[in-house]
């Protein structure tokens, strides 16, 4: 067997002697190069047949070491992708012992052997811990892997056109159906699917955090709104579950202000105008930094912002978590409530809902509170507001709205009622005369989830 082996890889295998080369042929020339694995101490040799680019992945340093086990994992490997027996005694023979070791310094071949061990190193960083790495199923992933010679062609491509004498170079897409026999394993080290294998890593997974939460995962059904979620999909959103349970579980609370690095900040009254400003936009993009965010809903004078990410947000004590994407997100609104922000915004939802033809009778319900609802001082049940509704989408007023007004909003001293009084605005049918508009007043009750309509005022809601 004539290895030619990079430089690293030669540097970590000085116990072998170069020796004088041997004539190379079609299966016996080899090409090895190092890959990492992102794991201490735990490095790879890659045994790259030189025509065909079939790789090898073999566990260790030296290429002398790691003989043995390249020819035990090429035997398996050539086994489960279906070579013809004969085929693999010719491949077999012509590695059963190392003839020579040589360096490469081909530009082409160096460009293969670094997209191959990019690949490898790439789905090592998908593994939390060594034991995850399954190397059947990287070689077996190398085998479809597409390459450019003149055409596109896969180590897959090249063996099947090799063993029926065409020219194993020539575009994948062209091998013949009847000459597909040699196929990429779908099976890992333990015999399994990839399917079968996360539906089962899936099933330990939804076990060991139901145990942990207490309640039942669900996340894989399907129905004729909900496609279903995809085995690969559900089985990361379940490691980055366990993994974020195990994290905050773990996690030590710090206060931001330590988090952020412990930042001086301008006394307040010496910000003023454009240097305030820019000075909120500094401290935003520090929390930012570290995964933090800040959300305002509703607009603030400055100072209050100001004074709200210096004075109470940088108190506020946090689990200090270190996951990929995990952001601590705040809402100002959650430290001081504004109700009139909160009413508004729901008045807009509703009125919009409420003046467009084709919304849905549940869309309307959800925002009344209980089985009753006040329409111009009289208690009817929902259903004789949705019929009032209707009947005034039937009307040639129906057709002249255009908006509305929000003139004023209140909110009761104990924060649990709201009245808004606005104006439905409506074109005039008469060209060049002035818009019109209809009173409006609504009153809201706080409910569990947002302000519930309790009574409404619209004299042309007629029952």
């Amino acid at each position: 067997m004539l290895i030619r082996a990079t430089k690293r890889a030669l540097s970590l295998s000085s116990a072998i002697a170069s020796q004088s080369p041997i004539e190379a042929n079609d299966l016996n020339e080899w090409y090895v190069t190092t890959a990492r694995t992102a794991f201490k101490g735990k490095g790879l040799l890659l045994f790259v047949h030189h025509a065909s680019l079939l790789t090898v992945i073999v566990e260790g340093k030296s290429i002398k070491r790691a003989f043995p086990r390249f020819k035990t994992r090429l035997t398996n490997l050539l086994k489960r992708s279906m070579f013809p027996s004969v085929l693999i005694t010719k491949i077999l023979a012509e590695t059963q012992t190392i003839e020579a070791v040589t360096n490469t310094k081909n530009k082409s071949t160096v460009a293969y052997l670094n997209s191959i061990v990019s690949q490898v190193e790439n789905r090592c960083l998908m593994f939390a811990h060594y034991d995850e790495l399954d190397f059947d199923v990287e070689e077996n992933l190398l085998l479809d892997k597409l390459y450019k010679k003149i055409d596109y062609f896969s180590p897959v491509s090249w063996w099947n056109n090799y063993i029926h004498g065409e020219d194993p170079y020539q575009d994948y897409s062209q091998t013949l159906v009847e000459h597909q026999l040699i196929q990429a394993s779908k099976l890992n080290k333990d015999g399994l699917t990839l399917e079968e294998e996360l539906h089962m890593e899936n099933q330990v997974l939804k076990i060991e955090l139901e145990q942990k939460f207490g309640k039942p995962i669900n996340l894989n059904f399907s129905d004729s709104n909900n496609p279903e979620i995809p085995l690969i999909v559900e089985n990361e959103f379940l490691k980055q579950m366990s993994l974020f349970e195990k994290q905050m579980r773990e996690a030590k609370e710090t206060s931001i202000y330590q988090i952020v690095g412990s930042p001086k900040f301008k006394p307040i009254a010496s910000l003023s105008g454009e240097r305030l400003s820019i000075e909120i936009i500094r401290i935003l993009k520090l929390l930012f930094k570290h995964h933090i965010t800040v959300d305002f809903l509703a607009d603030y004078e400055p100072k209050v912002v100001y004074h709200f990410l210096t004075e109470e947000l940088m108190l506020k004590q946090i689990p200090k978590v270190n996951m990929p994407g995990f952001v601590t997100h705040f809402i100002y609104e959650e430290f001081h409530p504004n109700y009139e922000h909160e009413v508004t915004t729901q008045l807009t939802r509703f009125i919009n809902d409420l003046f467009n033809p084709e919304t849905e009778d549940d869309t309307l319900l959800e925002h009344l509170s209980g089985q009753e609802i006040m329409l111009n001082n009289e208690l009817v049940a929902p259903e004789y507001l949705l019929k009032a509704v209707r009947t005034f989408h039937l009307t040639q007023k129906s057709a002249l709205v255009i908006g509305f007004d929000i003139k004023h909003v209140s909110i009761s001293k104990d924060d649990t009622y709201a009245t808004a009084v606005l104006e439905i605005v409506l074109k005039n049918e008469v060209k060049g005369k002035r818009k019109t508009k209809l009173p409006l007043v609504i009153e809201y009750q706080k409910g569990i989830r947002w302000w519930e309509i309790k009574h409404l005022l619209f004299d042309d809601f007629v029952i």
